[in-house]
């Protein structure tokens, strides 16, 4: 993470804020950016993949899954990691 980064990712938060809010931004941002760079390396699968893997696993793999996938969702702002 860059100092920049840091400076962009403040002026979303409120102006009082706990550490433990600034830190899950700051994890968020960082999570985004990771998985920026995973789409444009090519390094994403696609849907069908994800449910082909699914089909094999536990109820209890599949509903984590289901949740990975839906915070990926919400965390990376209309950018999916899963195509």
């Amino acid at each position: 993470m860059t100092k920049t980064a840091l400076q962009d990712a403040l002026p979303d938060l409120p102006e009082q804020f706990s550490i433990d809010e600034l830190i899950e931004r700051l994890l968020i941002v960082e999570k985004v950016k990771n998985g920026r760079r995973q789409y444009q390396a090519g390094k994403t699968i696609t849907s069908s993949e994800v449910r082909e893997r699914m089909n094999g696993a536990s109820n209890l793999d599949r509903a984590s899954l289901y949740r990975f996938i839906d915070h990926l969702r919400l965390c990376s702002n209309g950018i999916e990691t899963v195509r």
